[in-house]
């Protein structure tokens, strides 16, 4: 991919289909609408509710945080108190859910967060918490069949559990063909240029402390 791909800048390695919901690149597309076929036979109505994610809403998810206009969540999921925060913590506090913009595994298509339509009550708002897919959450058996039969279809969960980056995300599945290979072309001198030329907010302190910030949350995953 070119370097504007692999940071949310260029959507024209994108397929959207699956009736406008999934938005990946063609491999993992592919792979997920076979995958979403089989697990109908177990009655589970597979969908994606987020996939390719661009560098512009990235960026803003990242500049509403640091204004404090959407909550903030310590890695145990403790609300925070943005008027309490140092600069230092804003940042750590929003990476532990957020990822930089640029550095989103999203940008590549290769990610997907995933539901399933079939077992949520009439008017149910996904919230993408720890506990909808743990023990009596409403994406229990989801987890549970994805567990089961993701790997076979090519995915697997790069958060699975919290290494002090990233906190965990189990509706967050990539598909590994193609993502393994990414992150290799993936780095630090492309999110640099990409935050640079942006209107991020708190960015001089990003590009800072960039090569820190790349190793923790952006390379430091479940393999």
């Amino acid at each position: 991919m070119t370097p504007l791909e692999l940071t949310g800048r260029s959507d024209s390695h994108i397929v959207r289909t699956d009736s406008g919901a999934l938005a990946a690149e063609h491999f993992t597309a592919e792979a997920f609408l076979k995958m979403k076929s089989y697990a109908a036979k177990d009655g589970i109505h597979l969908q994606a509710y987020s996939s390719y994610r661009g560098f512009n809403e990235q960026l803003k998810i990242w500049n509403d945080k640091y204004l404090g206009h959407r909550q903030l969540y310590s890695p145990e999921g403790r609300l925070l108190d943005y008027s309490k925060l140092s600069e230092e913590q804003l940042i750590q506090a929003i990476l532990s859910w957020s990822a930089l913009p640029g550095g989103s595994r999203h940008h590549w298509g290769t990610d997907i967060d995933m539901i399933d339509l079939s077992s949520m009550p009439e008017d149910y708002n996904v919230r993408l918490l720890p506990e909808e897919y743990g023990k009596g959450g409403v994406f229990e058996k989801l987890d549970r069949w994805l567990e089961k039969h993701a790997e076979s279809f090519g995915f697997f969960k790069p958060y699975r559990e919290y290494k002090g980056g990233v906190c965990e995300e189990p509706w967050h599945w990539s598909y590994a063909p193609r993502s393994k290979v990414l992150i290799q072309e993936h780095s630090i001198e492309i999110i640099r240029q990409a935050i640079s030329e942006s209107e991020m907010l708190g960015k001089m302190t990003v590009l800072e402390r960039l090569p820190e910030l790349y190793d923790r949350y952006v390379k430091n995953i479940c393999e």
